[in-house]
């Protein structure tokens, strides 16, 4: 699968399945922001990916509707919060 030049936001991004799934989605050329509540682990792994971090709480729908209209180029959102 290739995805350069995609970019997405994965929620829960910072461990677990959600970590899992943006590496794979980092290794087919996506640009990943890690939106999860662990600033230590999601930017670690963020940084690692070369991706952004954000810390948002997906179960606000304030704080996820306003992380979601800020990056209007994002083509996939995995959500694994």
């Amino acid at each position: 699968m290739n995805l350069e030049g995609s970019s997405a936001i994965v929620t829960g991004g910072a461990s677990g399945i959600g970590e899992a799934s943006a590496r794979q989605l980092a290794a087919a050329g996506s640009r990943v922001v890690i939106a999860d509540l662990n600033v230590e682990k999601g930017e670690a792994v963020a940084a690692e990916l070369g991706g952004l971090f954000v810390k948002c709480d997906v179960s606000r729908d304030r704080k996820s509707t306003r992380l979601n209209s800020s990056h209007t180029d994002i083509s996939r959102m995995p959500s694994s919060a």
